[in-house]
C-alpha cells in the first residue's frame, strides 16, 4: 500500500502547472486520470501482495508452534520447524480449521532419551505419536525412514491432522450447550490422518482388506471408536479399514459433508454421527457408508488384488512356463545323449570288426612267409620271432606299423 500510495504521489507531482486555458484543460483532464492511476497502482500492489506471502504470514503460522529439540544445532533446528509449519498447515487447509493454541513439537534423536512415561508409548513400528487434547506432538529421529509413511513429511502431517482435530474438537465441546464432553471416534481420526498424509500406516494392503471383506471378516467401526486393538495383525487390519473408508467417504459422500456432520455432532446439534451425517445429506448415514463400503471391498477389491499383484500373478503364470521349458530341454539334451552313445557304440563295433579282419589278414601273410598251414598249431604264429602286433590304436599314424591303415 505504500508503494501505491507513493506512485499516486509521483504521478500528481508530474503534472504541470497550467498556464493558459489550453494548459488548464489538460491540467482538469490530468486530474480526472489521477484516481484512475491511483486505482490502478493499488489493484497491482495487492495483487502482488496476494500473490506472494508475506513473511507476515508465514512468522503467524510458524508462532502456532513451538519446539522442544534438545542437542539439534540451529540449522537442523529451523528445518525442523520449517517441515511442522508446513505439516501444520496441510492439515489446516485439508481440515478447514485454524489452529487457536500453539502445538508443541517434541524431538529427541533416539527413544531412549525420553522418560519412560513417554517412552512407553512408542511401539517397535512408531516413529511419533500426538497428544490431540495437548497439543502436541513426539518425535523419535532414529525411527524415521526415507519413505512413507515413515519419513519426516508423511510422519508430520499424519500427527498434525490429530492435533487440529483435537484443537476442533477442544472448541466445539466448548460452545456446546449442556457442557458436553464427545470425543472425535479413534478410526475417524486415524483414517482422516492417513488419507490427508497420503500414505497407510503398517503396510495395511487392499489384498487383506478384500480378503477380510470376502470371508466376513472386518472390524465393526463400532468397536474402533475408543481404541484400536492391541495385537499387531488386528492392528495392522484396523488401520486399513480406517483409512480405506474414509478414502471411500472422500468419494460418494464428500469430506466437506463428512467434517460438517462431525462438527454438528461435537457442538450437541445431533444425537450421534449417524443423525448428524443424514441431516447433511439424507441418503447417508455412517451405518449405512459402511455397509455400501464393505460391499464395494467384496465386488471390486478383487479387481485392485489383480492390478496390485501384478507382477506376483506374472512371476506365477511363468513358472510351470519355465518348467516346460526346462522339460524340453532335458528330454532333448536326454534323447541326443542317447544317440550319442549308439553311435559310439556302433563305431566300437566297427572298430573290433576291422581289427578282427586285420588279425586274420596278417595271419594269412605270415603263414605264406614262414610256411604253416592249415596242421600247425593255433596260436604258434604268435611265437614267431621277429613278428609284432599291436592292436591299440590301429587308425595310428605311426609309421612303424607293418600294414596300411585300411577303412573297414
Amino acid at each position: 500500500m505504500p508503494d501505491a500510495t507513493r506512485l499516486a504521489s509521483i504521478i500528481a507531482s508530474s503534472v504541470p502547472t497550467p498556464q493558459s486555458s489550453v494548459s488548464r484543460s489538460r491540467g482538469h483532464a490530468l486530474l480526472w486520470l489521477l484516481p484512475i492511476l491511483a486505482a490502478i497502482a493499488v489493484f497491482v500492489a495487492l495483487r502482488g501482495a496476494a500473490s506472494h506471502p508475506s513473511d507476515a504470514n508465514r512468522g503467524e503460522q510458524a508462532a502456532k508452534l513451538r519446539l522442544d529439540a534438545p542437542g539439534f544445532d540451529a540449522e537442523l533446528s529451523a528445518s525442523l520447524l520449517q517441515a511442522a509449519t508446513q505439516a501444520l498447515h496441510a492439515a489446516e487447509e485439508a481440515l478447514d480449521h485454524e489452529m487457536r493454541r500453539p502445538a508443541l513439537i517434541r524431538v529427541r534423536k533416539t527413544v531412549a532419551e525420553y522418560p519412560d512415561s513417554e517412552r512407553l508409548a512408542f511401539r517397535s513400528w512408531t516413529v511419533a505419536y500426538a497428544r490431540p487434547e495437548r497439543a502436541e506432538l513426539v518425535l523419535a529421529m532414529e525411527r524415521l525412514k526415507s519413505d512413507a509413511p515413515d519419513n519426516l513429511e508423511s510422519v508430520l502431517v499424519h500427527e498434525m491432522v490429530h492435533v487440529v482435530l483435537g484443537d476442533i474438537e477442544l472448541q466445539l465441546n466448548a460452545s456446546s450447550s449442556g457442557g458436553l464432553h464427545r470425543h472425535i471416534p479413534r478410526w475417524l481420526h486415524e483414517g482422516l490422518a492417513q488419507v490427508i498424509a497420503g500414505a497407510r500406516y503398517l503396510n495395511g494392503d487392499d489384498e487383506l482388506l478384500w480378503y477380510r471383506a470376502r470371508t466376513k471378516q472386518l472390524l465393526s467401526f463400532s468397536k474402533l471408536t475408543s481404541s484400536f486393538p492391541d495385537d499387531d495383525e488386528t492392528l495392522r487390519v484396523a488401520y486399513a479399514q480406517a483409512s480405506s473408508f474414509l478414502a471411500w467417504l472422500d468419494v460418494h459422500v464428500g469430506r466437506q459433508t463428512v467434517l460438517a456432520a462431525l462438527r454438528s455432532w461435537l457442538a450437541g446439534e445431533a444425537e450421534n454421527l449417524d443423525v448428524a451425517l443424514a441431516d447433511r445429506d439424507r441418503q447417508w448415514s455412517f451405518t449405512r457408508a459402511e455397509g455400501f463400503w464393505a460391499e464395494d471391498l467384496r465386488d471390486y477389491g478383487l479387481l485392485a488384488v489383480l492390478g496390485s499383484s501384478c507382477f506376483n500373478i506374472l512371476i506365477l503364470l511363468a513358472v510351470p512356463l519355465l518348467g516346460i521349458v526346462l522339460f524340453k530341454r532335458f528330454r532333448r539334451e536326454a534323447r541326443a545323449g542317447a544317440r550319442l552313445d549308439r553311435f559310439e557304440a556302433e563305431e566300437e563295433r566297427r572298430r573290433e570288426a576291422w581289427l578282427r579282419r586285420e588279425r586274420a589278414r596278417i595271419e594269412a601273410e605270415r603263414a605264406a612267409v614262414y610256411g604253416y598251414g592249415e596242421n600247425s598249431i593255433p596260436g604258434e604264429a604268435d611265437d614267431l620271432p621277429g613278428v609284432e602286433f599291436d592292436d591299440n590304436d590301429p587308425f595310428g599314424d605311426d609309421p612303424s606299423s607293418d600294414f596300411d591303415d585300411r577303412a573297414p
